[in-house]
């Protein structure tokens, strides 16, 4: 397909064009071409249609283009799985998608999706990068939780999934630290959903982490009932202060070493989500049982532990507070108070095993009690026992997007007109209204999107457990059948056991005249027995043969073997000769190495000699040209002083008269003898016609003259040094190889 048909193709900008196939030799040609094209129609059609063919052939100069495609309104394209390949090849610059999640189109975010899914670590690096912002934590977090609702679910590999290699991520880290540090609330919601959805599908790998997941419970259950505050802006604002005993839960500022910003409800406020109406699973009741189950189902003795004292439970587990807090854990958890918020919640779980039978540190060292991710949820949720289903909560909330606090409708009059002076002013207002409900609606239906996947990948998990129960019944029923089979079966063992008595009459009935039959056999045994030994005797003679041959053998074995040993012995002495030798021949190669290294320089030392002999002769014929150039500007100095004396013998007649005959131009006249001093003088500095020039001719002349003759003693220079080349080659290497060192240096 030529260049001319590529471009035939994108008339009229399809969505989907025709894929081209392009020679390696017009790929340049074609992407000059799409350029111009791109700068001509800066449509969304015409992007969408330039960027499927040009990402055909992936550019870093198409990444403008396809930023501005991304901006652009509309639904998922062929386009971002090509900007996806190319993100994952870094052909394109990571760093600026990841800086569109903030406000991430649903283009941005199926680019997204499919850059994870084709490099999720590189990825993920990239986002524990961006999650230093503050202001770029919740939208990230809420995409990570897109891209991991978005994984085909395999239940029987759940250790390869995309939340086991999150898990195994310092992205985790960067998360785990934003929950013990940050004081926005609904960052906070989203994060724990994250950490939720993580922890069933590698708990191995979250073991190591679980000191600073009891914090986070910590944080989680005060935070339930209390929520954050900024500290500072409540001193600010002469708010009450953060206390466990007031109506917030404190935080303190992080530790000045950690350089850590922390993400603020001021902040959260300020992007509008204090605005967004929190689903049912992002409530605090919610979402904290839900971090419950998954840490009391793994581990249980952890958590008692951690409720009876989080300071001492730290301590053991070797946190440091000052590595996190500007405080220590007696400021983080006060005394008391999280065993009083948490003893309700535990109220609700039955007694674990765990408790039991492991303390908290055996609990965390005890690597071979994890089963898959379905049986993980599937226990935490039993041992917290049946949960009622709350009706109507969707529906409700449906109805309320509309309405603020009080219950009034806050959607705005569109129809309703201000007057003339201000109806221009009522428009902005009311379209910044309804964008303003827009970007929370759709924030709302995102949130619900992700709650709705995650209850899918639960459903399905509960089914796979259900399913994995149902057969492992179906196993014990066809165990017991097999043990009434085996009864029955005994029962007709001893029907035939009885059979079998009774034929064992019989038998030895039988028998008595088996052995009738077994005297005659011996008879003939006997008969047989004497024929063998004659035969044995026979043997006995053909072994003596043998014995005899193999002694010979053994006697030609010995000789050789004695061979053996004078050629080994022979051997031996080879091989210490050949280590004596070895030494001298290494001696000889380092001669032969020290001796090339020698020709070299001394070749290096000829070149340099030859350099200098032509810089000298150069500066030779330099002075040489000099000279004749002197010798010149002298004649023609000469001349200029003879006509400037036939010039004044001139003015002279002319001034005495006609009766003066007129000098002789051909031989110049002689010079006054009584001429003043200031007359000559005068005439020097007279001006007086320049002397003729040399003719070109004859300058080209010369230097072509010059040229021939240094380019002829050059080449001598070089054959009489090649010549000397050849003979001290032939000096160190010998007659036999001078002829190879002529055609070596040739």
């Amino acid at each position: 397909m030529s260049v001319q048909e590529v471009l035939a193709s994108l008339d009229g900008f399809p969505a989907e064009p025709a894929a081209p196939t392009v020679a390696p030799d017009q790929v340049a040609a074609l992407r000059e071409a799409l350029e111009a094209l791109a700068g001509s129609s800066a449509t969304p059609a015409a992007r969408q249609s330039i960027l499927f063919v040009a990402l055909q052939y992936p550019s870093a100069s198409w990444e403008p283009l396809a930023l501005e495609w991304a901006q652009d309104e509309g639904s998922e394209t062929a386009v971002g799985a090509l900007v996806a390949r190319c993100l994952a090849d870094a052909v394109f610059d990571g760093v600026r998608w990841v800086a569109l999640v903030d406000d991430a189109t649903p283009r941005v975010k199926d680019v997204a999706t499919q850059w994870a899914k084709l490099a999720f670590e590189p990825f993920l690096d990239l986002c524990v990068v961006h999650l230093a912002t503050p202001a770029a934590r919740y939208p990230t977090v809420k995409l990570l939780i897109s891209i991991l609702m978005t994984e085909a679910d395999d239940l029987s590999s759940s250790a390869t999934s995309l939340m086991a290699r999150l898990a195994a991520h310092p992205l985790l880290d960067a998360v785990v630290r934003s929950l013990l540090l940050d004081t926005a609330n609904r960052l906070f919601a989203l994060s724990l959903r994250l950490l939720v959805g993580v922890i069933p599908f590698a708990p191995a790998r979250i073991t190591p982490k679980v000191p600073l997941l009891m914090a986070v419970l910590g944080r989680a259950v005060c935070w339930r009932d209390r929520p954050f505050v900024d500290n500072a802006a409540t001193r600010g604002a002469g708010g009450p202060a953060a206390s466990s005993s007031s109506g917030y839960t404190p935080t303190p500022p992080p530790a000045p070493a950690l350089a850590w910003a922390a993400a603020t409800t001021v902040a959260e406020d300020a992007l509008g989500l204090s605005a967004v109406s929190a689903p049912n699973y992002l409530e605090p009741a919610r979402i904290v049982r839900a971090l419950l189950v998954a840490l009391y189902g793994g581990w249980p003795s952890n958590v008692i532990a951690f409720v009876r004292d989080p300071a001492l439970y730290l301590r053991g587990k070797a946190v440091d507070a000052t590595a996190l807090y500007a405080d220590g854990w007696q400021a983080v958890f006060p005394p008391g108070v999280v065993a009083a918020r948490a003893a309700p919640l535990l109220r609700e779980f039955q007694l674990h095993p765990s408790i039991i039978a492991r303390n908290s540190d055996a609990e965390m060292a005890d690597d071979k009690r994890w089963t898959d991710a379905a049986e993980f949820a599937s226990l935490g949720h039993l041992l917290r026992g049946d949960e009622d289903v709350e009706k109507g909560d969707i529906y409700d909330f449906m109805q309320s997007l509309g309405r603020n606090e009080g219950g009034d409708d806050v959607r705005p009059d569109i129809g309703h007109q201000a007057g003339p002076a201000n109806e221009q002013a009522s428009d902005h207002v009311e379209a910044a209204e309804e964008n303003a409900i827009i970007r929370r609606l759709r924030e709302e239906n995102e949130l619900l999107r992700l709650e709705a996947k995650h209850t899918d990948r639960v459903r399905k998990q509960y089914l796979y457990h259900i399913g994995r129960l149902h057969r492992n019944s179906l196993r014990f029923n066809s165990d017991e059948a097999e043990i009434h089979t085996f009864a029955n079966r005994l029962k007709e063992q001893q029907k035939t056991i009885s059979t079998l008595n009774a034929e064992l009459s019989r038998q030895r009935a039988d028998a008595s005249q088996a052995q009738q039959k077994h005297t005659k056999w011996q008879r003939e045994l006997r008969e047989k027995n004497d024929r063998f030994k004659e035969d044995r005797k026979q043997w006995q003679a053909n072994a003596e043969e043998v014995r005899g041959e193999l002694a010979a053998a053994r006697a030609t074995v010995q000789r050789q073997m004695d061979e053996l040993a004078v050629v080994k012995n022979e051997r031996f002495q080879l091989q210490n000769q050949l280590l004596e030798v070895t030494p001298k021949v290494q001696h000889i190669e380092d001669y032969e190495v020290r001796i090339k290294q020698l020709t070299e320089m001394q070749l290096l030392w000829d070149d340099d000699v030859r350099k200098l002999r032509a810089a000298e002769h150069a500066a030779g014929e330099a002075r040489a040209r000099c000279f004749q150039l002197d010798q010149l500007v002298r004649s023609l100095t000469h001349d200029r002083d003879a006509q400037s004396q036939i010039i004044l013998q001139l003015e002279q007649t002319r001034a005495a008269g006609p009766a003066t005959p007129p000098p002789d131009f051909a031989r110049p006249a002689p010079a006054p003898a009584q001429a003043p001093a200031h007359s000559r003088r005068g005439s020097r500095a007279d001006p007086s016609p320049a002397p003729p020039p040399v003719p070109a001719d004859h300058d080209i002349s010369f230097y072509v003259h010059v040229a021939d003759n240094a380019k002829k003693r050059a080449e001598r220079l070089e054959r009489e040094n090649l010549e000397l080349q050849v003979e001290l080659e032939r000096l160190r290497r010998g007659p036999a190889d001078a002829a190879d060192a002529l055609n070596a240096l040739m």
